[in-house]
């Protein structure tokens, strides 16, 4: 710290800073962790009845499903090829995107 009382005060509460750190900042991002692994679950248990479970707005009225129809494709140098559901959502109607 370059103001020498600052420093005075975080070497003060170093023992409680190196607690937090180590012991309950790791129990708080597990639960946020376990939050959205839950949450994307139900995510993907909900997409059959809900077809914008996973789609991302294109414009007004419309969007795009995101799901991935297989693994990314890694086998190209260089180049990450990555397969989307490809279904346009308009208005709550679906259309193959060809």
């Amino acid at each position: 710290m370059q103001n020498c009382i600052i420093q005075k005060i975080v070497d003060a509460l170093s023992g409680v800073i190196a607690k937090v750190i180590n012991k309950e900042l790791p129990k708080t991002l597990g639960k946020m962790i376990d939050g959205s692994v839950q949450n994307l679950n139900k995510d993907l248990l909900d997409e059959e009845h809900n077809p914008l479970a996973f789609a991302v707005a294109l414009a007004k009225g419309a969007a795009v499903n995101l799901t991935m129809t297989q693994a990314p494709d890694l086998s190209t140098q260089d180049l990450v090829k990555i397969y989307f559901n490809g279904l346009i959502l308009e208005n709550n109607k679906t259309y193959e995107n060809v």
